[in-house]
């Protein structure tokens, strides 16, 4: 089957609650109030539409994609992708995979900050260096 990419968009855009149900998780959730992280996008369902899909799509292929898959992606021109399937292969077990990836490339989105970090090692250096209570008499 051949088809492009906006076309694997549409499909994965069909049944968009499956992004929200990832990004909803605990596992995502509690890294909202991580302070060390610094860019966690706050996101309603409405922000996940199409364009939201189609994006992520596209930032997968750059990260996971591998020739030895069921689809074979080849870009073309500036900003399209074709996309080809191997004889046989599922269209829902390609978009499931493509879901089960969204939050591993999710979390790996996030930032995390380069001071927080040092900050709270430097806190514990000065704690272990004070003298004892007892010892100020």
């Amino acid at each position: 089957m051949k088809f492009s990419l906006k076309y694997l968009a549409r499909r994965l855009y069909i049944k968009c609650h499956r992004f929200w149900d990832i990004y909803m998780n605990d596992e995502i959730q509690s890294r909202k109030v991580d302070e060390r992280i610094i860019n966690f996008p706050i996101l309603i369902p409405a922000d996940i539409d199409y364009e939201y899909v189609y994006g992520y799509v596209k930032d997968r292929i750059g990260k996971k994609y591998t020739d030895n898959l069921d689809i074979t992606i080849k870009k073309i021109g500036n900003d399209d992708y074709y996309c080809e399937t191997k004889r046989g292969t599922l269209m829902n077990n390609i978009l499931n995979r493509i879901y089960e990836d969204y939050k591993e490339i999710f979390i790996g989105k996030l930032e995390q900050k380069k001071d927080v970090v040092n900050v709270v090692e430097e806190v514990v250096k000065v704690s272990k260096k004070a003298k004892p209570p007892s010892s100020l008499e």
